[in-house]
Parts: C-alpha cells; sequence; structure tokens
C-alpha cells in the first residue's frame, strides 16, 4: 500500500499481485485464474455514516491471474501470453492449441506490467460531509491452416519422420522447450504426452479430439533442463491467422468457477467478441462505499445474466496506446553485445548502467551518492535468474549482497568466464523482447482490454474477436462521491448526476432483483452495437423507488439513463473522469 498526501487529505492507492498456485493435470491453462476483490481499508464513519470529509480514496481492481494479449501484423497474428505458476519446475506443463504452426520465441514481462498499470480499472470514492455530523476526521482460431512447408516455421531438427511420432516441430524459447504436435488420432497424441512426462486426464482426450478434427496442432511446453520456476517469462506466438482467439474450451480441464479471463489487443481500432456478447454493467450494483470491491462479483453475475448467458465480455479501457509508458517496456540503452569481452566483475555496473539493477545507496533525504555500493535489486523479472545462473550466490550470504559483493571484486576480474553466451542469454531474454514491445507500441495506436468470468461448464465455445472502426473509446477511470448529509440519509452520487440513498441506518441498498447488466449488445465489424437487452428503464424505475422510499430522500436529484443514453454511458466511457492516474 502506497499513502500520499495531497492538499491536506489522503489518497489511497492499492495494487494487487498475488500469485497463485496451479494444478497441472494434462494442460495447464494460460488463463486459470480468477480475480478477487479485497477492500483493504475501512473508511472512517459516524454512526455507520461517512464523516470525515477526507480526499478521494482509490481502490484499483485486483490485477491477478494470466494475461493474453494480440497484436495484428499483415497476415499474421502475435498472441503474447503472460504465465504464472507455483509449483515444482519438473511439474509444469502446458498446452496451447493453435490452428496453424507457430513461430515461438520469448515475450516481455515488463510489457504486460505496463498494460496491466496503464489500463486497470480504477475506482475513485471521494467523501464529503454535508452539515455537522459531530465528529470529524490459445489461439489461432480464425487461422487458415497452412502446409508445414509455406508456414515457415518448421524446426529441421524433429523426429516426425518416425512411424506415428506427430512431433512436426520443435525447439527452444528461453527457460522453454516446445515441440508441435500434429497427430493423425487422439490416441496418438496422449501417447506422445504420457511418453515425455505429461500427466494423463481423462476428460482431455474428447477436446483434443475435437481440437484435432478442426485441423488443430498442439504446442506442448516444458520447462528446460535446470531452469527454475522464477525463470518462468512470457511468451510469444506468432501465427498466419485472420482473426484473434482464445482457446477456452480446453482451459477448462484446470479450470475454477468463475474463472477471470483477461484480454489487451493493440491495433488501430477498438476490438469486440465476435462470437460472444458485450456487456455493459451496472453502476448501481457497484458497492461504492467498500471501493468497488465487489466489482469483480457485478461483472460475474452481468456476464451470467439474460442474453449473455456466460458468454460475454466487458470493456476495461479503449483508448490511445500512448497510455503504456514505454520507457518502463524499454528502458534505454538496453544492449547484450556490451557483455562480450567484458570482465566479469564489471557485469553488475553494466547490468546498473543499462537499468537492470539497482545498487544504489540513498542518504535520509533520498540523494543516492553511490550507484553501486549497496545490496543489489533486480529491476527485470529475469535478471536475478541469469544472475544466479553464471554468478550462483554462495550458501552464506543474499543475492542483493552478493551481485553488490561482484561489482569490482578482484576474484572476478578476468575474461575468463562465458561472456559470450551471457550476452546471448540476455539478448534473447531481455532486450530483444523489449525491444519488439517498444516496437509493438509505436506501430499500433489503440488499445483495447476486456475482460469476463467463466466457468468450467460454460467453456464450450472459443471466444474470437474483431476490430470495429466505429466504437467510441472506454474509459478505466470510475469515481463517484460518498456524501454523509448529517440532516438526512448518506447517499453516493455518481459522476453521471444519479444518486443512491442509503438507509437510515448509514447502509446502502441491496437490490437483488436488479440486473446486473446496464446493456447486452452484439458488436458487429463495422457500425453502432446492436442493443438485445435493454435494462435502463428497469434500473432506474426501481432506484427511483427506493430513493424515493427513504427519509430525505433526493429523487428530484436523480438523471434518467434511458436506452437513448446508453451510448454516451459506455461503462462510464465518457462521464468519468474525474481524474486520470498513472498505477505504478
Amino acid at each position: 500500500m502506497i499513502v500520499r498526501r495531497r492538499r491536506g487529505t489522503t489518497t489511497v492507492e492499492v495494487s494487487m499481485l498475488r500469485p497463485r498456485a496451479i494444478s497441472i493435470p494434462l494442460v495447464a491453462s494460460v488463463l486459470a485464474s480468477a480475480a478477487i476483490l479485497v477492500p483493504t481499508s475501512d473508511a472512517a464513519a459516524c454512526g455507520g455514516t461517512f464523516c470525515d470529509g477526507g480526499g478521494p480514496q482509490v481502490m484499483p481492481v485486483d490485477q491477478r491471474g494470466e494475461n493474453i494479449l494480440f497484436v495484428r501484423d499483415g497476415e499474421d497474428i502475435e498472441a503474447h501470453i503472460q504465465i504464472q505458476y507455483e509449483g515444482e519446475a519438473q511439474d509444469f506443463a502446458w498446452i496451447v492449441p493453435m490452428m496453424a504452426i507457430p513461430e515461438v520465441s520469448v515475450g516481455s514481462e515488463p510489457l504486460f506490467r505496463a498494460l496491466l498499470a496503464a489500463t486497470v480499472p480504477t475506482f475513485t470514492v471521494s467523501q464529503r460531509t454535508d452539515g455537522d455530523c459531530g465528529g470529524g476526521g490459445g489461439l489461432g482460431c480464425g487461422a487458415q491452416r497452412d502446409s508445414l512447408a509455406d508456414a515457415g516455421f518448421v524446426d529441421d531438427d524433429t523426429d516426425g519422420d518416425a512411424p506415428g511420432d506427430p512431433v512436426v516441430a520443435k525447439g527452444t524459447a528461453g527457460a522453454f522447450e516446445y515441440a508441435v504436435l500434429d497427430g493423425e488420432t487422439t490416441d496418438q497424441v496422449t501417447a506422445w504426452l504420457a511418453d515425455n512426462g505429461y500427466a494423463s486426464d481423462p476428460e482431455a482426450a474428447p477436446i483434443l479430439d475435437a481440437y484435432l478434427q478442426a485441423g488443430f496442432v498442439f504446442v506442448a511446453f516444458k520447462l528446460r533442463g535446470g531452469a527454475g520456476v522464477d525463470e518462468i517469462h512470457p511468451v510469444v506466438l506468432r501465427y498466419r491467422g485472420s482473426e484473434p482467439c482464445v482457446p477456452i474450451r480446453l482451459t477448462r480441464i484446470a479450470a475454477v468457477d468463475d474463472m477471470g479471463i483477461r484480454a489487451f489487443f493493440l491495433g488501430q481500432h477498438r476490438v469486440a467478441p465476435t462470437n460472444y456478447r458485450h456487456v455493459l454493467i451496472n453502476p448501481i450494483q457497484i458497492d461504492w462505499g467498500a471501493l468497488a470491491a465487489n466489482y469483480d462479483a457485478v461483472v460475474t453475475l452481468a456476464v451470467d445474466g439474460d442474453e449473455a448467458s456466460g458468454h460475454a465480455f466487458v470493456t476495461e479501457y479503449a483508448g490511445n496506446a500512448s497510455v503504456v509508458a514505454r520507457n518502463d517496456v524499454e528502458p534505454p540503452g538496453l544492449d547484450g553485445a556490451a557483455f562480450v569481452g567484458l570482465r566479469a566483475n564489471a557485469v553488475v555496473a553494466e547490468l546498473v548502467r543499462q537499468h537492470m539493477l539497482d545498487c544504489s545507496i540513498t542518504d535520509d533525504l533520498g540523494n543516492t551518492f553511490d550507484e553501486t555500493g549497496g545490496p543489489c535489486t533486480a529491476l527485470h523479472p529475469l535478471v536475478g535468474p541469469l544472475l544466479e545462473e553464471f554468478f550462483p550466490t554462495p550458501a552464506w550470504t543474499t543475492p542483493a549482497e552478493w551481485w553488490r559483493d561482484l561489482d569490482g571484486s578482484e576474484e572476478y576480474d578476468t575474461t575468463d568466464w562465458p561472456a559470450e553466451e551471457f550476452a546471448a542469454r540476455f539478448e534473447e531474454r531481455i532486450a530483444g523482447p523489449a525491444e519488439h514491445a517498444g516496437d509493438l507500441l509505436l506501430a499500433n495506436v489503440y488499445l483495447t482490454r476486456l475482460y469476463t468470468t467463466m466457468s468450467p461448464a460454460e467453456m464450450t465455445e472459443d471466444p474470437t474477436f474483431h476490430e470495429n472502426p466505429m466504437l467510441p473509446p472506454v474509459s478505466n477511470q470510475f469515481s463517484a462521491t460518498v456524501v454523509s448529509d448529517c440532516d438526512g440519509p448518506t447517499h453516493v452520487e455518481l459522476a453521471d448526476g444519479r444518486v443512491i440513498q442509503y438507509d437510515d441506518a448509514g447502509q446502502p441498498p441491496v437490490f437483488e432483483d436488479m440486473p446486473y447488466a446496464l446493456a447486452v449488445e452484439q458488436v458487429p465489424s463495422s457500425g453502432a452495437p446492436m442493443v438485445l437487452l435493454d435494462h435502463a428503464a428497469a434500473i432506474d424505475d426501481e432506484l427511483d423507488a427506493w430513493n424515493a422510499a427513504q427519509d430525505g430522500g433526493c429523487a428530484c436529484r436523480m438523471v434518467a439513463l434511458r436506452s437513448d443514453a446508453l451510448v454516451l454511458f459506455g461503462l462510464f466511457a465518457l462521464g468519468a473522469r474525474a481524474r486520470r492516474r498513472r498505477i505504478a
């Protein structure tokens, strides 16, 4: 938690990234996670109402979970997949169904961090007192199947000529080794998986068979021998295809109820689901007094409602891709060649120069007076594993202190170390992916972030996506004011002007029968969305009735939100821009 003082008030910024364990049967899904919101602080209250008159409190949505980024490049699509895993390295296994044989490379962890930080839905709740309270204070589903010769991604070092061997390509990418399987039968594929250490799951066979019948191949990943789980990094799968697609059917093998699925898209226009619905959530159902702690539950109930039936997404951000801090993705000066010919005791100083390590010493005022004299902190998730591989930390110290001591050490004042191998690993895993991520941000002007939750029973159809140049932007900033009226009930004022009255005890209403979706849409490839279900009138009527029933009700302050205002509302697209904030 970061607490900052601003003009005599307090802004609380909270961002949580907590990894979760993934059990791995035959498949370790790239999307097996569920985002859970937890309120982190109680607002000051008197008599059950907010009376402290303090400044805004900010609660970003929890960012946990695996994420995927799609980028179109001509006739190809790149799928960047962030993998989060807890467990033993030898137990890691992951299979991705694809319509075409992909090119596999190392992805960028800083790119995902920057995407999440720039687009996470953020709820800003201000508090105001009226009167005197007395207290104060996978992919490739739309691809066109190419022949192996035309695909251009086949590894010559393959045993695919062996009878019954489904391997058509194999290779390594960073810490992973992979094989592309194209079996004639499901038994052939499952036999290879079993022979190569992939655990069996009887539920997987019919799903694998359905993909095989549709012409898919499978990319099977494992960690390379000796690689630890701390070396797990994003991967990039580049394939010939016409539309992005998430292979959700296979995901259900390792899925949990209401599993979160988050997809990013870099391109020229906003992206919407093709074969899934698009949902606008009902802001009345957000628990503003608890800093939107129920956001994930609202999304789940909205996408599970009528006309959506568990096959729908909400748009969490759509707009200019420049919101992503490019320097966080591609720090200046990255250069693997700089380590070639370098003495071993100069590696730490070079990593500091390239902004990959921080070994600075600062005084009590925050002034830096020694850039390499203190314990070192890795500024990239793969720098630590890389140093450990070439300069293992002795048992009697810690990595932070060992890297500091390595700098300038007479014991390591030598060029007799595998500098070229170190440089190659640095280029493959850090510098190269950073440069590519930076190029993607320069080449693509629009960024879309979609989110949904699904349970295994709902994972019956792989969602696909398309661009629509006619769709409006969507802000990720949401705001409201909780007003403690000492002459009447507490109420919440939304950015669109509507008011939600609390009861006499200062508690927010519970609308059990009110829809969680404001509207359900089907989005075409061009033109405005087609509204399939519009709950705006029913929502307003129920809210009006509630407010009128409360003492001192303020129904007169209502701003009705009817169907003709849906485009303007657009999930607070334009109405909740009280202020923008970058999340570190």
